[in-house]
């Protein structure tokens, strides 16, 4: 079974075709898991509160979540800071903050 891992972007360009569509069509037809950790899956439910798409396509994609049906919850053990230039903007956040590894730089002398 595939495992898959979604940005919340994917998830809101799913409602637009194409093949956005056909991963969320894998996962909400069973034929593959959706590894996401709580704060994510949080989010997906925030933004999708707020898209202004079809009530009966909303909920049934809303009622899948709340069900966590072929979803995987995930504690991550490792932060590596995917987003750098805006670490808010970053959905897997370490389980006890720590700061960014300080880039190395050629020291003279």
């Amino acid at each position: 079974m595939l495992r898959l891992v979604i940005d919340t972007n994917l998830l809101i360009s799913s409602f637009f075709g194409g093949n956005p569509k056909e991963v969320i069509d894998l996962w909400s037809r069973g034929r593959a898991v959706l590894c996401l950790t709580q704060e994510v899956l949080e989010e997906y439910l925030r933004v999708m509160a707020r898209l202004p798409i079809a009530p009966e396509t909303k909920s049934k994609l809303v009622a899948i979540l709340q069900e966590k049906r072929n979803i995987e919850l995930v504690t991550p053990s490792r932060h590596y800071a995917a987003i750098r230039e805006d670490p808010e903007d970053d959905p897997v956040k370490p389980p006890h903050p720590s700061p960014l590894p300080r880039k190395r730089g050629r020291g003279r002398g």
